[in-house]
């Protein structure tokens, strides 16, 4: 007989990872002189949550008497560099919404959602700023904020937020776009490698947590005409196991590792003629068979 493997050995996992390294190459810059002109800039590489960082500065506003102002911002060897002329109050946002190659916010971007445990970074600043943080959950409307106020400090300091310091409406399960602002006045502020502590679907100790690991039906081969195969179900990304990737436990279970990018499994075994088809959904682990 085939069944719905047991997923009793698998349990949540808090998984480390960078939002973004802040490593360039070469490095990526953007500035602006004028008032109320946006400047924007992205860049597309692998060390980016979404694979992708939109960088824009603009000038909000002169001091009486200044007749130009600047604001410049700049990503390079781990850190992104902020700089105000005297007399300028400015702003510079990064966001990360996948690869859209433009400034604007994807308010869907990134594709999986991730589960925001904790965001951490250190940032040193020679004058006072607002460092906001805005979380999206798949709409503008949906949106939580949290903002660390830092300096001045010669030496970067270290900044944690958690999922109580977000005001707003967002679902912190589900995030789809990540948006980095830093206002302040004639000012040079370094912000180090933004580090994320996500939750991920259920995985299996011991195995690499950049997979995930699904029991999938058993007993396995059996018998000539018992047969496991994988069929994708078409949600997400296909998954990386074909039927040489399949892993038979003591136990006889079947199972998988699957990219991360994937909503649903689909696994079909064929025993003494019949094809039993398990749909796994990856997010909750529940498995729906049919019979053909």
């Amino acid at each position: 007989t085939v069944s719905p493997a047991s997923t009793s050995n698998l349990t949540p996992a808090v998984r480390s990872r960078f939002l973004d390294t802040f490593e360039s190459f070469p490095a990526m810059k953007t500035d602006t002189f004028q008032v109320g002109v946006q400047s924007s800039e992205f860049a597309q590489q692998p060390n980016i949550l979404g694979g992708e960082r939109d960088l824009s500065v603009a000038v909000q506003q002169l001091d009486p008497g200044v007749a130009l102002g600047s604001i410049s911002s700049s990503v390079f060897g781990g850190k992104f560099t902020c700089y105000m002329s005297s007399g300028t109050f400015g702003k510079a946002e990064i966001v990360w919404d996948g690869q859209d190659g433009e400034s604007s916010v994807d308010f869907t971007g990134l594709g999986p959602s991730i589960h925001l445990v904790q965001l951490s970074s250190g940032i040193a600043t020679d004058a006072a700023v607002n460092l906001t943080f805005t979380l999206y959950s798949g709409s503008e409307e949906l949106q939580s904020s949290a903002v660390v106020q830092a300096g001045p400090s010669s030496t970067a300091t270290a900044f944690v937020l958690q999922p109580a310091d977000f005001v707003g409406s967002a679902d912190l399960s589900l995030i789809t776009a990540i948006k980095m602002t830093l206002t302040g006045q004639a000012v040079f502020a370094q912000i180090s490698g933004i580090h994320l502590l996500v939750l991920e679907a259920p995985t299996l100790s011991g195995l690499p947590s950049r997979r995930r690991l699904l029991s999938a039906v058993e007993p396995v081969v059996t018998a000539n005409n018992v047969k496991a195969q994988l069929n994708p179900v078409a949600l997400g990304t296909e998954p990386l196991c074909t039927a040489g990737d399949l892993r038979t436990d003591s136990s006889g279970f079947v199972t998988c590792l699957i990219d991360a990018d994937t909503s649903v499994l689909g696994i079909s075994a064929i025993v003494d003629g019949v094809q039993v088809l398990h749909n796994i959904n990856v997010a909750t682990l529940t498995t729906t068979t049919t019979t053909t």
